[in-house]
Parts: structure tokens; sequence; C-alpha cells
């Protein structure tokens, strides 16, 4: 109990926002994207739009195939942009945005959100003068806890409380500066002060300060951050959407930089400094460095240990056993039409890697050095637009994407990728177009594409043909497979819109059946579709929505999905979002995921599995102009079952309370 006080109090002492004087950041993601779309938007695609929203681009600088890579512009949209800035010059301001023919408001606040138009004023400003006006600042907390408590905390199998913890700090102005420090407490951590190992009281501390556009030096970054390079085959950063929610986004890298990192996942980043020089007028180098402690369990042999949980004794005993250092960097020529990128990159283990009981095949790191270097270039002639990179490592493998991106006329557009990443291709850093969590050992065909009609109708989606050449994690040979995506929505008028989300996969699978001496292939599939409609009226907001899913295996299984969302203004100062879902699965393989609205920078797609209901309140209350009070209940009962979860997640009974809540105060 004495725990749970302790972050209550905690929580209440550092839970202030000094929020921007427009609506909070958070929101305006919830505003531009449709209800329909939020439910297909992965964590990345969160990550990478709230990225280009704090490192906003100049409007008037950026081209159209700019445009066309980063925001998935139709041939259409592009065409009325460049015809607008021929028409009437340089724009003043974004406003002027929704001046331009065939751009729909979405588009519009898209846009307006992640560019900006310079001023005069604003130019001129010194360092001094830049840092008491920043674009961004804002200190964010969340608290949370479940009740009934887990197995592990009952008997004090977890040593922390079992509650979480979160505080964001961030400080920053577009193109100039930008100062950020993350702190989380994972639930069942303990506070642990032992600055000689690194740990600094919560469980993850994350900081970092960078400086941009002062002289020849572009950008210094010093702290945490992720390294991004051509298509990711190298430096994959965390802001590339993979095979996500849209199709021409899937594929498309137009930004090579370094990026201050502010997420609470605890790998994935480096934690050095980064320095970006632009020695002449089209070339830039980027040098990076990095030194950091990662958790392992270090025996016999070391296994490397990524999931950040340091909730029991053996948890807390691989914390921080062993460094990586890596040091690399990137050249960067551009042209009008052509980029073209050299990368490179070392990383040294301070103890030999093994990958102890996995021997499928040379895909797992085994060593204590790796090295990687790729060359990349982009190109743009008219309506096409052409991505590539191909890279070598230190184990002998090579690696390699082409990709190409046609804009038609009438709205319609294609994307084509094609994909080959040797099984001894190792790439610690990297993160491109792929099915498996790593760019290595596979190939594959990548298909996409996008119509709109107007402001009314979209019809989106791909096809991915891909397969594993050499054996992976539980599968002793090479298996194949496909994914297939599709997403339409029809604007019925004003108040309704309409919209239907299919996805199927289908994928080879070794497993052991009785009176089998060896593995057996079979072939795997899943069959999803939500159907669903938006209808507004004044202040209310309603999503009826229904997810059936059809899975067939070693065993067929079929879940469903009946939810109904409102969102609402009580008053002028208290909005309620709220929902009520009942859900029945035959097992695990035909759950369904459905996006549901959180605290702020908290996205929820939780799995809704066996049968049951579930329930969630969010009420926003604005108590004056300076205080704001954010409240989270989640209710989830199970028809099936007498405990939920397993081990020592364990929860007795049959339901359970999910609650979080954020106080804000602007300064």
């Amino acid at each position: 109990m004495r725990k749970i006080l302790f972050f209550i109090v905690l929580a209440l002492q550092v839970m202030v926002v000094q929020a921007q004087s427009n609506e909070e950041e958070m929101l305006w993601l919830q505003s531009i994207f449709s209800k329909d779309k939020l439910e297909i938007l992965s964590p990345k695609e969160v990550d990478y739009w709230l990225s280009f929203h704090r490192n906003p681009k100049n409007l008037n600088r950026m081209k159209a195939w700019g445009l066309q890579t980063l925001f998935g512009l139709t041939y259409d949209e592009v065409s009325s942009f460049e015809k607008y800035k021929k028409t009437y010059g340089a724009f003043v301001s974004t406003n002027e945005l929704k001046r331009i023919e065939g751009w729909d408001d979405t588009l519009v606040q898209l846009v307006k959100a992640c560019t900006y138009v310079s001023t005069i004023n604003e130019e001129g400003l010194s360092r001094k003068e830049q840092l008491k006006e920043p674009d961004l600042h804002y200190a964010l907390s969340n608290f949370g806890l479940t009740t009934p408590v887990s197995k592990g905390f009952l008997e004090e199998h977890y040593l922390g409380a079992p509650a979480y913890f979160q505080q964001k700090i961030l400080w920053s102005k577009r193109n100039s500066y930008s100062f950020g420090l993350t702190i989380q407490q994972d639930r069942g951590e303990v506070w642990d002060w032992n600055p000689s190992r690194h740990h600094l009281g919560f469980d993850f501390t994350s900081a970092h300060l960078s400086i941009q556009n002062d002289g020849v030096v572009q950008q210094l970054l010093i702290g945490d951050y992720q390294m991004i390079g051509g298509q990711g085959l190298v430096f994959g950063g965390g802001y590339f959407l993979g095979k996500g929610g849209d199709p021409i986004l899937n594929i498309t890298r137009a930004v090579s930089e370094g990026r201050p990192y502010t997420s609470v996942t605890e790998s994935g980043f480096f934690r050095g400094g980064l320095v970006t020089l632009q020695p002449l007028n089209k070339v830039k180098l980027t040098l990076m460095g990095s030194l950091k402690k990662i958790d392992a369990y270090a025996s016999d042999t070391t296994r490397i240990v990524s999931n950040g949980l340091h909730r029991t004794s053996r948890e807390i005993d691989k914390r921080s056993q062993i460094s990586l250092r890596s040091l690399g960097g990137r050249v960067e020529s551009n042209f009008d039409a052509l980029n073209i990128g050299l990368n490179f990159l070392t990383n040294e283990y301070s103890n030999y890697i093994d990958s102890g009981v996995r021997k499928d095949s040379l895909s797992v790191f085994k060593g204590t050095q790796s090295a990687n270097l790729s060359v990349d270039f982009n190109y743009y002639w008219r309506n096409l637009s052409f991505f590539s990179e191909i890279a070598h490592s230190n184990f002998g493998g090579t690696a390699y994407i082409f990709s190409s991106y046609i804009s038609l006329k009438k709205g319609f557009d294609l994307v084509f990728s094609f994909r080959d990443y040797a099984h001894n291709y190792i790439s610690l850093f990297g993160n491109s177009l792929s099915e498996s969590t790593n760019t290595t050992n596979e190939d594959g065909f990548y298909f996409g594409f996008k119509w709109k009609k107007g402001k009314k109708f979209l019809l989106e989606g791909y096809l991915d043909l891909y397969s594993f050449p050499f054996p992976t994690y539980r599968n002793t040979v090479g298996v194949e497979g496909f994914e297939f995506r599709s997403r339409s929505k029809l604007k019925l008028n004003e108040n309704s819109t309409l919209f239907l989300n299919l996805s199927m996969f289908e994928r080879g699978k070794y497993i052991t059946l009785e009176d089998y001496h060896k593995p057996v292939l079979i072939h795997e599939t899943s069959q999803k579709a939500t159907l669903g409609a938006i209808i507004q009226d004044r202040k209310i907001t309603l999503k009826p929505t229904v997810q059936v899913h059809y899975y067939k295996g070693k065993e067929d299984s079929f879940g469903y999905l009946l939810a109904q969302d409102l969102s609402t203004s009580l008053f002028d100062d208290l909005k309620l979002d709220t929902r009520i879902a009942y859900f029945s699965t035959d097992d695990y393989n035909s759950r369904l995921y459905s996006y549901e609205k959180n605290l702020q920078y908290v996205f929820s797609f939780p799995p809704y599995y066996g049968k049951g209901w579930k329930n969630y309140v969010l009420l926003k209350y604005r108590i004056s102009r300076r205080f704001r009070l954010i409240g989270r209940w989640s209710y989830t009962f199970y028809h099936d079952r007498t405990v939920i979860g397993s081990g020592w997640d364990e929860i007795e009974g049959n339901s359970k309370h999910d609650i979080a809540f954020q106080l804000k105060v602007s300064l």
C-alpha cells in the first residue's frame, strides 16, 4: 500500500503541463485522422506523424516530390500545389493551403501541421530570443494501475508497486533547438539510485539536447537519438511506417537525418552524440557515436534482452550487464532531382554474443562486432519517383531494395517495391520494408495503390508477396506467404461516412503433430473485415463497428467484435469519449484489435479475445483556463474464464479495472 501511495504522491507533484497556446499536440492527430484510419494506425505510425509535427518542414522550400513522399499525395494533389505556387508565388501563411483546388480539409490540416512558413521577424531572432519563444513546451505525466492486482504482486514476486508512471518534458522550436526528458517506471519496477551502473532512480531515463542551423553546423545532437538514412538497411530509425495503414507511405523514406529520441521503448536507439555539417552547398556530412549499456543474461552464453522490464531479482540482475559501442555516419549529396547517400556503421559489444538454443539460421547474430556499408539514391522525374539502397555487412551478406512511386492522373497512384535481404546480412539498427522484424533472410515484392475520387471516396491497399529462403525461428526450413490489406471510405454527406477495412494473410508454418516424428508444414490463413460508420450530429459523434476474423491453421478459429463508440461535449468544459463492446473469439488466434482513445500520447490497440464485454470512459474536464483534468476508466468482463492472464501476471477472477489519469496545468 505504501508503494502505491508513493507513486500517487509523486504523480501529483510532477503532473504539470505547460501547454501550447493552441490545442494540445496530440489532439491534432486525433482530429486529422478519421476514426476508421486510427483503427489501423500502428504505434510506429503515431511516432511517424508526431515526429513530423515536432520537426516541421519549410513549406516554401519543399519540392513537389517532397510533399508526395512525405504525405502520400496523389498526382492531382501535387499538380494543384505546383499550379497554386506558380500562380501566386511563395506562401505567406500555411492557411493558404485551404485555397488549393482539390485539397480536402483532412489533407490541409495534415500538411499544415507538419510544415511552416518563416517570417522575417522569426528568422531575425537571436538564439537567446528563440529560447524564450518555443513552439512546443510542455511537461506531461501519466499514472495508472490495474485492479485487482496480479499474482506477481500478491506474492511479492514483483518487487515494485503495481502502478506505472511516465514523465515527458519537451522544450523546442522548429529547426532551431530541442530539449527533452523522458522518465518511465513500469508496473512492478523498483526505484534504484546507482549512478555507477547508469541507474538514476527511475527504471528508464532518456534525455536529449539538439541545436540546428548554426552556420556550417546543421545539427548538433547530444543524448539519445535515432539515425535515419536511405531506405533503412543500415540506419532504420524509428519513424518508418513499414507495412501499416497507408500503402504509399509504407515504402517511401524521403528523410535522412538524426532525430531526438523521445519514446519510452527502452531499445532501438543510440546514446551519445551526432553532428551534421554542410561543408559544401549540396553536400552534408553526418558523424555519430554511441556508447550504451544494455540488458543481457551473461553466463556461458550472453543473450541480449530488449523488453526493458526489471520487476524481479532475475530481471534486475540482467540490467545494464554489457555495453554496445557504435560509430558511423552518412555522406549525402543533393541535386535538383537526384539524392545520393553513403551510410556506414560499426558496432562492438563488450561481450561475445551467442544465440544460445537458437540455431535456426545465420540470421541470428553471433559474435562481438558488426559492420554495415550501403549506398542509396532517390530520383524524381515528373510523376515518377525511385528509391533504392544496396547494403553489405561484415558477415558476407548483401541486401537491396528497389522501389518506385508512380502518380497517375484522376487520383490514382501506384507503388512497387522489390527487396532481397540475404540470410547472412546482419544489421543491428536496420528497419526497412519487411514482413519479419529484421531486415534479413527475406525477399519479396510489394504492390500498393491509392484511388481518391474527389472528397467523397477513397480506396487504398497493398499486396505483399514474401518468402524466407532459410530457416527461421521455429521453422526448420524456409517458408513463404502473402499479405493483403485494403481500406475504403465513402462520405455520404457532411455528417455521415461509411468505411470498410479488409485484410488477409497466408503463410507457411511448421508444427509438430501427434504420431509424427518431425515437424509438418501447414498453411495458416487469416481473414479480417471491419465495417463501420461515423455519424455526427451537432455535439455528438457515433461510431458503430463490426469486426470479424476467421483463422485457419492447425485448428479453425472464428471471432467477432461489436462496438459502439460515442463522443460528445457534455458541457463547454467537459468532454466524454466512451465505448461499449462485446467480443467473442474461439481462441487467441482469432483475436481482434481495435483502437481505443486514451490519455494524451498514450495510444491503445489492445487485443480482444475470449468471450466478454469491455467498456471504457474517458473524461476531459477543463477546470479553468490553466487547469485540466483527464481521467480514464476501463472495465473488462469475461464469460469464459475464472482467471485472467497467466504465470505471475495472472489475475484471480473474471473481471478487471484499468484506471489512469493526467493533471495538466498551463503556466
